[in-house]
Order: C-alpha cells, then sequence, then structure tokens
C-alpha cells in the first residue's frame, strides 16, 4: 500500500508539477515566503468563551467539554490556511500534512507554556476518521499532522480512538446539527493497553469543538488525567 502511494505521488509530481499556493512558485506547495505570511495566534483564549488566557478551559467552562485546553494556531478565515488544509483534504496532496504540522510547531514556540503543555508523558492521539471516509481518501488527515509533529515534539503517537459510525463533514452541517452529529461516535481501541496521564488530540479544524469534546470524553472515560486539543486553525 505504501508503495502504491509513493508511485502514485511520483506520476502526479510529473504530470502535475507542485506549485506554491501562495505564489505559484514551483517546487513546493507553501514557499518560505509565503509561509511567513500566515499570521499565527500569538495568544490563547479558552476554548468555550473565548474568554484571554493560555488556552486553558476557565473555571467558569469546566464542566461544559471534557477538554482542559484547546491551541489554535492560527485562524481559518486566512484564505492560504483555507487552501493548505482543503488541499491536504479533498485534493488528496498529503505532503501538506508536514506544512500543518509546521503551523502547529512554529505557534508553539511563541507561547511561554510549551514545556508545561507538552509535559511528558505525553502521546499524541489523532482524530480518526471512519473507515468508509477512509477508504476513499486514501488517508487519515490528522494521522498525518500528528506524525509530522511528533518528530518534532519527540512524542509518541497512538491510535487509541476509533469511529464507530460514518457522519456528515463537520464543515456541511450548521451549529447545532455539528454538536449532534458526533454524539456517540467514538470509542476506545481494544486492544490499548496503558492510558499515559498527559493527551493531545490532533485536528486539523476545529468549529463548535463538538469532535474534540467526543474524543476527550473518551480519553478521560478510559483514564487520562488532562486531554488538550491542537488543531491547525478554528472557524466559525
Amino acid at each position: 500500500m505504501i508503495l502504491l502511494r509513493t508511485i502514485r505521488q511520483f506520476i502526479l509530481d510529473i504530470l502535475f508539477p507542485i506549485h506554491c499556493l501562495g505564489c505559484d512558485q514551483e517546487g513546493e506547495w507553501l514557499c518560505d515566503s509565503c509561509f511567513k505570511t500566515i499570521q499565527l495566534n500569538t495568544r490563547q483564549t479558552c476554548p468555550v468563551c473565548r474568554r484571554p488566557g493560555l488556552g486553558n478551559v476557565c473555571s467558569d467552562c469546566s464542566k461544559k467539554t471534557a477538554l482542559d485546553g484547546l491551541l489554535v494556531s492560527c485562524d481559518y478565515d486566512q484564505a492560504l490556511v483555507q487552501d493548505c488544509i482543503h488541499t491536504l483534504k479533498y485534493l488528496s496532496m498529503s505532503a501538506l500534512a508536514h506544512t500543518a504540522a509546521q503551523i502547529i510547531w512554529q505557534c508553539l514556540k511563541r507561547l511561554p507554556t510549551t514545556n508545561a503543555i507538552t509535559a511528558k508523558p505525553t502521546i499524541l492521539v489523532p482524530v480518526p476518521l471512519h473507515p468508509r471516509r477512509l477508504r476513499n481518501r486514501g488517508f487519515n488527515q490528522s494521522k498525518l499532522i500528528a506524525n509530522e509533529l511528533g518528530e518534532l515534539l519527540g512524542a509518541k503517537v497512538e491510535d487509541l480512538l476509533v469511529r464507530t459510525r460514518y457522519t456528515e463533514s463537520q464543515m456541511s452541517l450548521a451549529r447545532h446539527e455539528r454538536l449532534q452529529n458526533v454524539i456517540g461516535a467514538f470509542k476506545m481501541k481494544n486492544d490499548f493497553e496503558k492510558m499515559p496521564e498527559n493527551v493531545i488530540i490532533i485536528d486539523d479544524v476545529a468549529t463548535t469543538l463538538a469532535t474534540l469534546h467526543e474524543c476527550a470524553s473518551v480519553l478521560k472515560s478510559h483514564g487520562a488525567k488532562t486531554v488538550r486539543g491542537f488543531v491547525v486553525a478554528r472557524g466559525s
């Protein structure tokens, strides 16, 4: 399977040379100059009420979500960020997972709490895709981003969660539909051994937090003490 994907990517590179999504320069999906134009978040907020802080869920909102915090690397309303995520997910250009991980990494390096957020023992857990969507897409973009970020952080990546039922894409739904769409859609893998204390859920985009909340609820019900989310961007 890996060999087939490599051959496919090689053929695509020949037939459709890579061009920067920002300036159309040939050779890479996002050149250094265009990457620097992405406005990374230098401040974080409570992910629920958006109160300024360090990305932790504030005391007033702690009963509203199983998440302990959320790192939002940038805002989704930036056209270049949208292009990167859309190209990664829907045009199957998996090489952009490296760019997505770099966006998270560069945002992390700007925060004073990086060491605390990534304290060991830590594992990165990608939001899983339903097997049907995974077959159609060929890869899980959250897993690819987690693998790239794991290399940068020196953290282990574990597929602890599985999606138990097929759901509509969150991006295509209204807010109230998103909240209902993923209820009960995740469970732990049967073969997981020991839950680490510190877990970071990795996803590309967050909106209502419904997906991250459901994943965090499952992880905490199986022993995780602290569960945070890291996302490339957050939309409205």
